[in-house]
């Protein structure tokens, strides 16, 4: 069942619809929400972000000693 907003066009109710079937984190909305408006470079930037972040979270593991 998809959710509709009326403040949204067509595309980007149809791109806001792709990104609540895959989920995100609070702390991914502002690229998730270029993206929905429009800015299909953002959807490289969550990528680049959440490698970042998993990258981080490994060498945070490896330091602490598991």
């Amino acid at each position: 069942m998809s959710m509709k907003f009326e403040y949204l066009t067509t595309e980007e109710q149809l791109r806001f619809d792709l990104v609540r079937q895959t989920g995100f984190e609070l702390n991914e909305i502002p690229l998730v929400l270029k993206f929905i408006k429009g800015d299909d470079s953002a959807l490289e930037e969550l990528q680049e972000f959440r490698a970042w972040r998993e990258k981080q979270a490994l060498k945070k593991m490896l330091t602490s000693g598991f």
